[in-house]
């Protein structure tokens, strides 16, 4: 045991001190709060409001497209013909963004000309073309019927379905959208399993390579040698990881206070039942910042992201030792990652059927399944697993477990009796 400890402090010393973990360490959390500040900015600018000037000559409109303003799109109906080159040009239309010509007969040959200073995106082109066909609707009823439009309003008026668990007022869309976050931390054990285990695999290979092995074995046992080199690897991930997340957790706090101060203050929230306001709040507020901010129970995500990182980083491991100790050259060791990590890469393909039906049977067995179990059971439990469904994670953690085992006696047979083994 005393030389299992020793090998472990020397592989996990020999890690920490590397130029690449310290490179890694902090470059790592800053990369990936980077991209969610990307991706906070791009919701953001796709959510300006932007402004249209309507070229209307034949009036045909009224005066205007929608009798409110859009808090992304606004409407300044103008009666007569705008030239392009004038948009482009005058400076009377310098703070519209878009301008919409609306020809004489348009309700016959149903066509309307938008053109742009920049791109408004397909969501915005779809709201302007139903608001002009809303209002067009509006004009031809009128001419047809003496009913008020707003009763036909009334009878075209879309459904809102409104889906929630019967037992807990879950809102099925939120849960959903949670299923991502678990793909996230998903991606991050599939991240620092291809690391760290490559870093198992090449550090074996390397050694036996080098002939250096042949000296650490006249002094330990193989097998001790690969418990050692696996542990130790494994607690300077594990180091890293917690490094990343309080490092990932203020720079989340420095973002909501800078980007949105006021957004998230609990005295801006409105009143009502429990699924009235987790409605509002996916339909009022940014999808992901309010997923990232509001619908995630990061204590729970953690704790169990360290069961399952630890345990899928020790049966990987102990497959890549296993590996290195069959290779005998450092170059042959890039042909075998995809090999060896294609479990996790297919089961990172799988979680986005896993988020459409989390409580179906591709979902259980993949969840069961030592290989896969610790990527798909991130996804189950980011979105939620009825307390009857509990055992199903628990004899997922036992089966893993179980397999880490079984796979680390395996390996090493495999480790002790090909370590000193080269071609």
């Amino acid at each position: 045991m005393n030389k299992i400890l020793l090998i472990t402090a020397r592989e996990f010393k020999e890690k920490l001190t590397s130029k690449s973990f310290i490179l890694m360490t902090f470059i790592g959390p800053l990369l990936i709060l980077a991209f969610l500040f990307l991706v906070f900015w791009i919701n953001m600018e796709s959510t300006k409001p932007v402004k249209v000037v309507v070229s209307d000559p034949a009036m045909l409109l009224n005066n205007y497209v929608l009798k409110k303003d859009h808090p992304d799109i606004q409407f300044d109906v103008i009666n007569e013909q705008i030239n392009r080159d004038d948009f482009e040009n005058n400076e009377l239309y310098a703070d519209y963004d878009l301008l919409l010509e609306v020809n004489q007969k348009i309700f016959q040959n149903n066509t309307a000309l938008l053109f742009y200073r920049k791109d408004p995106g397909a969501k915005r082109e779809a709201f302007i073309q139903r608001a002009l066909e809303k209002r067009l609707e509006e004009i031809k009823f009128a001419e047809l019927t003496q009913l008020p439009y707003s009763k036909f309003q009334e009878l075209k008026k879309p459904l809102n379905l409104k889906t929630a668990n019967i037992k807990t007022e879950e809102n099925a869309k939120i849960k959903r959208m949670s299923g991502w976050v678990g793909w996230f931390f998903s991606g991050i054990i599939f991240l620092f399993i291809f690391i760290f285990g490559f870093q198992v695999l090449r550090g074996v290979t390397e050694e036996k390579s080098n002939r250096i092995v042949e000296v650490i074995v006249s002094a330990v046992q193989p097998v001790k040698l690969m418990y050692g080199k696996i542990l130790g690897i494994g607690l300077a991930a594990f180091i890293q990881f917690l490094i990343w997340t309080g490092v990932i957790i203020m720079g989340l706090l420095l973002i909501k206070s800078t980007m949105f101060p006021d957004l998230y203050d609990p005295e801006n929230w409105k009143a009502g039942d429990a699924i009235a306001t987790e409605f509002e709040s996916i339909a009022n507020q940014n999808e992901f910042v309010s997923l990232v901010y509001n619908q995630v129970n990061y204590s729970v995500m953690l704790s169990w992201f360290f069961v399952f990182f630890v345990l899928g980083y020790l049966l990987y491991a102990s497959i890549f030792a296993a590996v290195g100790a069959k290779i005998s050259r450092v170059s042959d060791v890039q042909q075998f990652l995809i090999p060896l990590t294609l479990p996790l890469i297919f089961s990172l393909f799988i979680c986005g059927y896993v988020i459409q039906d989390p409580q179906g049977d591709l979902a259980f067995w993949f969840s069961q399944i030592p290989l896969t179990s610790p990527i798909i059971n991130m996804v189950r439990l980011a979105m939620g697993i009825p307390p009857e469904n509990a055992w199903e994670i628990y004899s997922s953690i036992l089966i893993l477990a179980g397999s880490f085992v079984g796979m680390t006696i395996w390996s090493g047979r495999i480790y002790k009796k090909n370590i000193l083994i080269s071609k």
